[in-house]
C-alpha cells in the first residue's frame, strides 16, 4: 500500500517538474500562524505538485500575527489568506475588502480547558477561578458568551494574560483554566503530560458554530480562475490526505522536518478529521448566524 501512495507522491512530484517548463499563475499565501499540521493540506498541494498540476506557483508566507493575513490581503500584499470566520467577520464589517472563497476547517477547534483537580467538573465551577487568556476581541466575545450561558458575569472569574503561552500557564498552575485553547493542540499537549482536564466546548454553550479556518482574498481577486485552481487543489490534498494520512504525514516531515515532533505528530492525527470535505461551500445560514452572534448587521 506505501509503495503505491510512494509512487503516486512521485508521480506528482514528476508532473510538477515537467509543468515548471510552463507558465504557472503565481499565486501568494499566508498562513495564519507559524507552519503547524493545520495546515496540513498546504503542504501536500505544494510538496506533491498537485498546485502546480492546476497551474499554480503557491508562495507559503508566515505571518509575524494572527491578525495579518486579512489585513496583507486587504493591502494587496498577499493573494490569499488563512484566517478565523470570526475574526473575518469582525474585519469585513469594519470595512476591510476581503471576501470567504473557501473553508479548510469548518468547525471550531478553540475551547476552555480547565484543571479538573482544582475540583473543575463544569463551567459554573470557574466561578471566582483564574482563566489564561491570550488575546484578542473574539477570545473575549466567546469567553464572555460561554461564562453567560451558564449565568456567570465576566467579572466573576478573573483574567490573566498569559500571551501564547497557554499550556505552560496551566500546567505550572498559574491559572485555573486556560481560555481559547485549541482542542487538536493545547488539549493534545497536556493529555500527553497526563494533565487531569476538564473541556468545555463553545459550540456546547452559547456560542453558534464556525469555520475555524477559511481561505480570504481580496474582493477583486476572488472570482479569477487562479482562486478557483487553488480550491479545486485544496480539496485534491483533503482527499490525499484523509485517505493517506500517514504517507501524507512522511512527505510533509520530509519538506518541513522542523514538524517533525511526536507532538506535532499526534496533533496531525487528531486534526486530519476536521478538515473539511467541502472546502468550496460557503454556509450562509452558519454565517448569518455567526454575525448575528458577534452583533453584525451586514456580512456577504
Amino acid at each position: 500500500m506505501f509503495k503505491t501512495i510512494k509512487k503516486g507522491f512521485l508521480g506528482f512530484s514528476l508532473l510538477s517538474l515537467s509543468l515548471t517548463l510552463q507558465a504557472l499563475t503565481p499565486l501568494t499565501i499566508m498562513l495564519d500562524w507559524l507552519p503547524n499540521p493545520d495546515q496540513a493540506p498546504l503542504f501536500i498541494a505544494q510538496d506533491t505538485g498537485i498546485f502546480a498540476k492546476h497551474g499554480l506557483k503557491v508562495s507559503l508566507m508566515n505571518p509575524s500575527d494572527a491578525s495579518d493575513p486579512l489585513k496583507m490581503v486587504a493591502v494587496g500584499k498577499v493573494d490569499i489568506g488563512l484566517s478565523y470566520q470570526p475574526s473575518y467577520l469582525l474585519m469585513q464589517a469594519r470595512g476591510l475588502p476581503v471576501r470567504w472563497i473557501g473553508t479548510l476547517i469548518d468547525q471550531p477547534l478553540a475551547c476552555i480547558i480547565a484543571d479538573k483537580s482544582q475540583g473543575i467538573q463544569q463551567l459554573s465551577d470557574l466561578h471566582h477561578k483564574t482563566i489564561g487568556y491570550s488575546s484578542g476581541a473574539v477570545d473575549s466575545l466567546m469567553l464572555k458568551a460561554m461564562l453567560t450561558y451558564h449565568h456567570l458575569p465576566l467579572d466573576s472569574v478573573q483574567l490573566f494574560n498569559v500571551h501564547y503561552n497557554l499550556t505552560p500557564a496551566l500546567l505550572a498552575h498559574r491559572v485555573a483554566a486556560i481560555s481559547g485553547a485549541m482542542r487538536n493542540v493545547e488539549l493534545v499537549e497536556l493529555q500527553q503530560q497526563h494533565f487531569p482536564v476538564s473541556v468545555f466546548y463553545p459550540e456546547q454553550n452559547g456560542v453558534p458554530p464556525y469555520a475555524e479556518l477559511i481561505f480570504v482574498a481580496k474582493n477583486t481577486l476572488a472570482p479569477t480562475p487562479a482562486v478557483h485552481a487553488f480550491m479545486v487543489s485544496i480539496q485534491e490534498a483533503i482527499i490525499e490526505l484523509k485517505a493517506h494520512p500517514d504517507a501524507s504525514w512522511q512527505v510533509i516531515i520530509n519538506h518541513h522536518p522542523e514538524l517533525n515532533t511526536l507532538t506535532n505528530r499526534r496533533i496531525y492525527q487528531v486534526t486530519v478529521p476536521y478538515f473539511s470535505n467541502r472546502p468550496a461551500y460557503f454556509d450562509r445560514a452558519q454565517n448569518a448566524r455567526l454575525a448575528k452572534f458577534l452583533n453584525i448587521n451586514k456580512v456577504n
